[in-house]
């Protein structure tokens, strides 16, 4: 290790000598421990900035794949540029700890760069909007050339770190290997120490920018640090000869050429952020796919390749066959990673959704563990195969900083290929299952042929027994992509596998419902009713609209619904691709208008950013239901987005918000409600059914001064064609019967709420630890009794005889609204067993609405809520 009374600071230019190397750069074991914690830190950042900046650009892009491959390139490819650019100036370094503090300084500069990317896209969209529409060939390449500028200079500068640490670090050539997988095994536990604070808690508790600002105060620090370091041991004498630690074993020669490793090196990189890529979308199977349980899936992915890089360092100072080890390694990986499927499947009971009693807080452990225990050590062998590959390689005639420049540099190029192979074509073409095996089958064909290639004739058994192994044995295919609850007869007509996720078709008796990942379903024909409605009320309430645009498509029966009003063009967004084919082959009945009307158009593209891009105007403007703790969807409701959506809206124009209030409590809610409220003058309550256990609501936003006339809602719906046996008296009544209350006259109720914003997501966070208490019974649904107290707040805080919205509203019709409220209370009694209170509820709605309304609900008034 390192030399007693040495200096840390280059005293000799000479960078070919390795007694001149041992002179300028062998350092105490304090100063070399001090180095690697500052490494630490600055891995912690550079993690933060790509968790900020992903964010920031699927806000800007959409989160298609578009957002997804310009963070993936611009990213890791400025690294790649730092690393290749340190390698050819390596001679012209200077000295490298100072050197080191000037990046980091460099980094903390540059990385506000992306703040500014924002409103730059913005005032550009007006002549980049049609290039950059979703269904635009040149999408990605605008979004790339123009993300570039802001984040390339930070990432090249982060790139030019590891080579220049390597630098003052290294006393002899043969520690070369040794300090680098130091090196990185350090930095990525500080990177995993990073995901923590940016995935979990910084932006929840002060926002992205002031995370951001974070970040680049670590990045200060270590500057500062670095300099203090420089000069500290500057002062200390040359070193003399002799040490008082065992030096490292020397490597034999390997008969591996130098082009062979550094295709490794490539491998290597390819392989793993591959398996970034396909081991989130196998556990997406498993969990919620909230923003924690994606943030927890990284984590131990960063620590499984920090233990493998830190485990090659010690393997080096013990075992004199490095060609052995990479080969050893090499093999394991394979089979280790081909066995992931198989120990998830058997971990969670043949892929069955992950459950927690304990909270949100439970729910984040069991997470971990469980990802630990699937790819922990499968992770740790991928993390081993660069260090091992750079003890392989002759490197007597370049500096330290050029070899490990040159090695990363390939490692992270291949690392962009692999991220984006697996997601633009493993994923599509091989499923999920087999793009794995694909990795696996890499890991065993690299051994092999470096088996071959050294002549090593046990490797190249073990190798050839292992690929046979995992296209036989080991295959996942047999594996279920999708679980089915046989309980309740459920059977899969098709599935598709891509970036997005697993898009199935699932039928169950009576009932055909397409679903993502399994747990996450879009909708189906039992709930035609209820989708058909979502586009109904707005559009009524819109009075004679002539354009509309949906955000969600589903099974596309609510905006094939829309098509039976006398619109002039309707524009659907749908983000998953694989959703839009399903629609279109398997709900052509009820959606195929939305296909074949030549009103209509259907584009698949986040709908926040196609809003955004294009400068088109609506009269509506509808929100599917979108749980808010899924990853991404958060975004849908931030002040922001409803800033662009009251900008899209014409003059008049209605933007409806449907909420799935079966998946929000009131906190959420409130957050919600208080965010529409900040951009819209006028938000009101609407129910869009009287369900107990799955309610859904709609938000509905309007200027000021628009006010609700039931005669012309009714009208609407006997054009519709809805009960046409029924009086004009009732069908008044049935549209009252909807109304919710005024949220903006009743805004006291919501004034405790935060603001949910792209900058502080609360709602995202907020609603994940929801979500986890349900299930640990430590809060519940915003549905039944808290949902009847919801509705009874508004109507004490703002009386019908109060609310401007229905001031065109006889006595009668105020009658009507409040009717709607003992409704939905008297089936919650009903639901609940409370017998007495439903028989005197149920009167008393009698008396409120005339008797053919009371006829629609009679049934219902008699049996218990069995919808789910």
């Amino acid at each position: 290790m390192a030399r007693h009374g040495a200096s840390i600071v280059r005293d000799a230019p000479d960078a070919n000598d390795d007694a001149g190397v041992a002179e300028r750069a062998s350092a105490t074991p304090a100063s070399r421990a001090a180095v690697l914690v500052l490494f630490l830190a600055s891995g912690a950042a550079t993690l933060a900035y790509q968790v900020l900046w992903q964010r920031q650009l699927v806000v800007l892009f959409g989160a298609d794949q578009h957002a997804t491959a310009a963070t993936l390139t611009v990213f890791f490819g400025g690294l790649a540029i730092g690393n290749a650019l340190c390698a050819r100036g390596a001679r012209r370094l200077g000295d490298p700890l100072r050197a080191y503090a000037l990046l980091e300084l460099g980094i903390a500069i540059t990385a506000l760069l992306p703040g500014a990317l924002a409103p730059t896209w913005h005032a550009a969209l007006p002549v980049l909007g049609p290039l950059a529409a979703p269904e635009s060939p040149f999408a990605i390449l605008v979004k790339l050339s123009f993300t570039a500028p802001f984040l390339l200079p930070a990432t090249v500068l982060m790139g030019a770190t590891l080579p220049v640490l390597a630098e003052v670090l290294v006393r002899e050539r043969r520690e070369l290997a040794s300090v680098a997988s130091l090196l990185v095994g350090c930095n990525t536990l500080g990177a995993a120490a990073g995901a923590l604070a940016a995935g979990f808690w910084l932006p929840y508790a002060i926002g992205l920018r002031a995370t951001t600002r974070c970040a680049v105060a670590l990045n200060v620090s270590v500057a500062l640090l670095a300099l203090l370091l420089h000069a500290r041991f500057a002062r200390r004498p040359k070193p003399v000869a002799g040490s008082s630690e065992p030096p490292l074993p020397e490597v034999p020669a390997s008969r591996l050429p130098a082009s062979a490793l550094l295709l490794v090196a490539g491998a290597s990189g390819f392989a793993t952020l591959a398996l970034e890529v396909l081991w989130t979308r196998m556990f997406a199977l498993v969990l919620n796919n909230s923003a924690s349980s994606f943030a927890a899936i990284l984590v131990v992915l960063l620590v499984g390749l920090a233990i493998g890089a830190l485990l090659s360092h010690a393997a080096g100072r013990l075992i004199r066959s490095a060609e052995a080890v990479l080969l050893s390694v090499l093999v394991a990986a394979g089979l280790a990673v081909a066995a992931s499927p198989f120990v998830l499947s058997w971990q969670t009971g043949s892929f069955g959704y992950l459950r927690s009693s304990g909270g949100h807080a439970d729910y984040v452990r069991s997470v971990l563990v469980l990802t630990a225990a699937v790819t922990l050590l499968p992770a740790a062998l991928c993390g081993a195969v660069l260090p091992c590959t750079l003890r392989l390689l002759r490197h007597d005639e370049h500096s330290t900083a050029a070899i490990v420049g040159r090695v990363s540099a390939i490692n992270t190029a291949g690392g962009i290929a692999g991220a984006l192979a697996a997601g633009f074509a493993l994923l599509p073409a091989t499923g999920l299952w087999g793009g794995i095996r694909a990795v696996a089958a890499l890991y065993l064909t690299v051994a092999l042929v470096l088996a071959s290639r050294a002549a090593r004739g046990r490797a190249v058994v073990a190798a050839s027994v292992a690929l046979a192994a995992i296209l036989t044995l080991l295959d996942p295919a047999r594996l279920p992509i999708v679980a089915l609850d046989v309980r309740k007869g459920e059977s899969l007509h098709e599935v598709w596998q891509g970036s997005h996720g697993v898009v199935a078709v699932v039928a169950r008796p009576n009932d055909l419902r397409i679903q993502v990942d399994g747990s996450y379903t879009l909708g189906g024909r039992s709930a035609q009713a209820y989708e058909r409605t979502q586009a109904d009320l707005p559009l009524l309430l819109a009075r004679r609209p002539q354009s509309a645009f949906f955000i969600g498509l589903g099974t596309g029966i609510t905006a094939a619904a829309a098509l039976r009003h006398p619109l002039a063009s309707l524009t659907a967004a749908e983000l998953i691709p694989e959703v839009v084919v399903a629609a279109r082959k398997y709900f052509g009945d009820d959606a195929g208008a939305l296909f074949d009307d030549p009103r209509a158009r259907v584009i698949v593209g986040d709908g926040r950013h196609v809003l955004l891009a294009e400068e088109r105007r609506y009269d509506v403007i509808v929100s599917d239901l979108f749980v808010p703790w899924h990853a991404g969807s958060a975004s849908l409701y931030s002040r922001e987005h409803f800033a662009t959506v009251r900008g899209r809206l014409n003059e008049g124009g209605t933007f409806a918000l449907w909420l799935p209030l079966y998946q929000m409590s009131r906190r959420e809610f409130s957050i919600v409600a208080r965010t529409m409220a900040d951009v819209f003058p006028q938000v009101t309550l609407w129910r869009g059914d009287f369900l107990t256990r799955q309610p859904i609501v709609a938000l509905v936003g309007q200027e000021t001064g628009a006010t609700l006339d039931l005669r012309a809602v009714a009208a609407g719906m006997r054009g519709l064609g809805q009960h046409p046996d029924r009086s004009d008296e009732s069908l008044v009544a049935l549209a009252a019967l909807l109304y919710g209350g005024n949220v903006t006259a009743s805004a006291a109720l919501f004034a405790d709420a935060p603001i949910h914003t792209d900058d502080l997501p609360v709602l995202e966070m907020s609603a994940a630890r929801t979500q986890a208490d349900v299930q640990g019974h430590r809060a519940h649904w915003l549905v039944g009794d808290a949902l009847a107290e919801l509705y009874e707040d508004l109507a004490k805080a703002t009386p019908p005889e109060a609310d401007p919205y229905v001031a065109m509203l006889d006595d009668d019709q105020r009658r009507f609204v409040t009717a709607g409220l003992i409704l939905y209370r008297s089936l919650v009694a009903l639901a609940e067993g409370r017998t007495e209170e439903t028989g005197s509820l149920r009167g008393t709605f009698r008396d409120l609405v005339p008797y053919g309304t009371y006829e629609l609900f009679r049934s219902r008034l008699s049996r218990a809520d069995e919808f789910a």
